[in-house]
């Protein structure tokens, strides 16, 4: 078996698919699986995880950006992979850096110009990706792809190219299991092309979905499979990975991206928070630890998309120290 996973621009469905592709290793050893970065750089993609790194090499998965597939020597790809190391996400602008000068020396000064270099990253690499080294990566038996409402990034064109013409089982991923509505995530495979080819399947991974209903001729391609990462045998893998035994109450926060401190918040907007109302809830966490009187050790996971040094300052701004 020949398994390829497109992730487009974060970890969200590396987060769905890491479960299944260490449970397709267990149960076929052989098999090929390879993670393709559609970046020059899958540091932005992966920021400053090391999480994913060591997984892929624990269980023999490839890992690859655009980088690997351009033109010219190896010194060149090095260059070009160390210009568009940053995240587009952790962009920081100038005035920000101007009203914190302290995060200059947190690494800011390296996420100035994001936008530009991303650019510059879109107009060179459609030129230089080989497209040789790219079709032979596009033959795998199944592809898991990063299903977005944009796909934009340079090679696209050759990559949808390949996957029309090849037509591989193709399973449009969940970012998770967090729907708003029954019918939430059905978007388009190519928003520039076909909606739903016929080699695509959705893989459902709410139980109550009834997303099929918006293309019920196609209702036997939506597949529930669930979320992996709810699985048993997922989490027994895990506690074998993080044996540390602390005394110390630990209480993991999973935090909703949200706006800068002088952002205004756009009419229905529903899925980014004001900053203010983050600040608050992080302190209610610091107030409730400080009465429980146990100390608690918190782990704070951000949104995906959600930007570092934004991050840091909102810690900052709130009364939350371990």
């Amino acid at each position: 078996m020949n398994l390829l996973q497109i992730v487009l621009t974060n970890t969200s469905t590396l987060d769905t698919s890491l479960p299944a592709l260490w449970y397709l290793r267990q149960q076929h050893p052989d098999a090929q699986i390879t993670i393709l970065y559609c970046v020059s750089n899958r540091s932005q993609v992966l920021r400053d995880a090391t999480f994913f790194d060591d997984f892929c090499q624990a269980n023999r998965i490839t890992q690859l950006d655009l980088a690997d597939l351009l033109r010219g020597p190896r010194l060149a790809r090095s260059l070009w992979r160390k210009i568009f190391a940053t995240s587009a996400n952790d962009a920081f602008p100038l005035l920000g850096l101007l009203k914190s000068p302290r995060l200059i020396f947190g690494g800011a000064a390296a996420h100035i110009a994001t936008g530009l270099r991303k650019k510059l990253e879109a107009a060179l690499g459609e030129w230089l990706v080989d497209s040789k080294a790219l079709s032979g990566l596009l033959d795998p038996d199944v592809v898991l792809f990063d299903l977005r409402e944009k796909t934009q990034f340079y090679g696209r064109l050759s990559i949808f190219n390949q996957l029309y013409e090849r037509r591989p089982l193709t399973f449009l991923m969940p970012h998770a299991p967090h729907n708003i509505t029954s019918h939430q995530d059905v978007t388009s495979f190519d928003e520039d092309g076909e909606y739903f080819p016929s080699f695509c399947r959705y893989w459902i991974p709410f139980k109550h979905s009834t997303a099929w209903e918006l293309i019920p001729e196609r209702a036997a391609d939506f597949i529930e499979l669930g979320y992996p990462a709810f699985d048993s045998a997922w989490m027994d893998y895990l506690r074998t990975l993080n044996k540390r035994r602390s005394t110390t109450k630990q209480c993991l926060v999973l935090l909703r991206n949200f706006f800068g401190e002088d952002q205004p918040t756009p009419d229905g907007e529903r899925f980014t928070v004001p900053y203010q109302d983050t600040v608050r809830f992080v302190n209610r966490l610091a107030t409730a630890s400080r009465e429980l009187g146990d100390p608690v050790e918190f782990i704070i996971k951000p949104h995906p998309k959600a930007s570092r040094l934004r991050m840091t300052e909102l810690l900052r701004s709130t009364r939350l120290t371990n």
